[in-house]
């Protein structure tokens, strides 16, 4: 009855340990949704491109109608000095109510909601850009987790293997099968290993640190990803030609490039009049010395023109001219710098795949050997230092291949961040308010 009911408990402790498993699994996919919901950054980047918006909004204003009232109460005190009136003192009151349609603004209003326009689509392809950056940052982070995590278990398991031998040398020494010494060997290997296990836990509590800042939680049960290499460019030419079409920092200083044009017809506007529909109408009582009501209504066809604004026109024309070159450099930077980061990405997705094939073929030699030199120390044809420095050429051949591995990994997303497609890569949705829309 004992057993039975032990192995019930075992049973249900199975099933419970399984459910909380797949309630606790966080996907590379989960881990980013979550990042950019509360990165700051991408919070201050969202209410830049609001404030975008908002400015496109007040640029508009300026060619739509305003209606202004104007009114004042006061004492009014009018002396003649001639003498052939009596001097007045009045409560003076004036109303005003003025309606003024823009027809004519230079052009400024036409180009200055077209600049907004490339504003707005650059700040966009800038916060994808971001929101593609910190991505790049979550699966970095969550890739070296996985990583650190694979090595501790690896550490845990070269510590206790290192502690059964130390156990059957002991054991051979209080036996006199086994000298001192090879006991000494053991425990200086033994030391070694331990500390490679404590070195293992730091590391991965540093990460769990970071992807805890990163993702807003600690990491439970990770998920290994698996990119579809299919999808990826055939040739660095390739790469470099997705990049060039689909990086967002290219596009954002793009449009950039054409708000920074419109600058310069901006600036020019001020060599043309401004021209108003204006319609008028006053009600005064006790002004200009004379008591009683006074009402009067026009509407006028405006013009106005500065002459002279302290050389204001050439200097706002030079100011943009200077923008609008600084905005090609701009572009131009960001072109090297993407084309950088393919062929680093590119190169290192080749070579990483390589060295890693080449690593597991290393650790699968190497265990042959270990398991070879175990053996024939068994049979007395080998030293213990033999198998001890067997034994740890395994745990390299076997760090270095997970290390290269990961590293390969990475680059796949480094190689997609670097061409532009990393969100649409792992099926990240992003709120349709950072969609370019034209």
């Amino acid at each position: 009855m004992g057993r039975r009911n032990n192995k019930l408990a075992i049973a249900l402790a199975c099933i419970f340990a399984t459910s909380s498993l797949s309630a606790t699994a966080e996907t590379l996919e989960q881990s980013i949704n979550k990042a950019l919901a509360i990165h700051p950054e991408l919070q201050e980047a969202l209410f830049g491109l609001r404030a975008t918006a908002a400015d496109q909004d007040v640029a508009r204003a300026d060619g739509r109608p305003t209606l202004r009232i104007d009114g004042g109460i006061g004492y009014e005190d009018t002396q003649y000095l001639s003498g052939n009136k009596v001097d007045e003192q009045l409560d003076r009151t004036e109303l005003a109510l003025t309606a003024t349609q823009p027809l004519f603004r230079g052009f400024e209003v036409k180009y200055s909601v077209e600049k907004y326009d490339y504003r707005l689509a650059a700040d966009q392809l800038s916060l994808r850009a971001d929101a593609e950056q910190k991505a790049m940052e979550v699966v970095d982070t969550y890739l070296n987790l996985m990583l650190a995590e694979k090595m501790l278990q690896l550490a845990r398991t070269n510590q206790i293997d290192h502690e059964k031998i130390r156990e059957d040398i002991k054991t051979k020494v209080t036996s006199q099968l086994a000298a001192p010494a090879d006991l000494a060997q053991i425990d200086a290997r033994l030391a070694n290993a331990r500390s490679s296990t404590i070195s293992a836990q730091n590391r991965l509590q540093d990460l769990r640190n970071q992807y805890r800042i990163l993702v807003g939680g600690y990491p439970f049960d990770l998920i290994e990803p698996r990119p579809n290499y299919d999808a990826l460019p055939v040739s660095l030419e390739q790469a470099s030609a997705k990049a060039r079409e689909n990086h967002f920092s290219i596009l954002a200083a793009k449009e950039n490039v054409k708000a920074s044009s419109l600058d310069r017809k901006i600036a020019k506007a001020g060599y043309y009049p401004d021209v108003d529909l204006e319609l008028t109408s006053n009600y005064d009582e006790d002004t200009g010395g004379v008591p009683g009501k006074d009402q009067n209504s026009a509407i006028m066809l405006t013009v106005n023109y500065d002459l002279y604004e302290g050389s204001k026109r050439s200097n706002m024309r030079k100011a943009s001219a200077y923008r609008y070159r600084q905005a090609i450099e701009q572009r131009k930077n960001a072109e090297r710098t993407v084309a950088l980061d393919v062929e680093t990405a590119w190169y290192a997705v080749k070579l990483l795949k390589e060295q890693a094939a080449y690593l597991q073929d290393n650790v699968t030699a190497a265990q042959k050997a270990e398991e070879g030199y175990q053996e024939q120390f068994r049979v007395g044809r080998r030293e213990l230092l033999d198998v001890l420095i067997s034994k740890t050429e395994t745990f390299r051949a076997r760090q270095s291949y997970l290390d290269a591995y990961y590293r390969q990994l990475i680059a796949v997303y480094r190689l997609k961040l670097a061409t532009g497609e990393l969100l649409n890569a792992l099926d990240v949705e992003t709120p349709q308010e950072w969609t370019v829309k034209r």
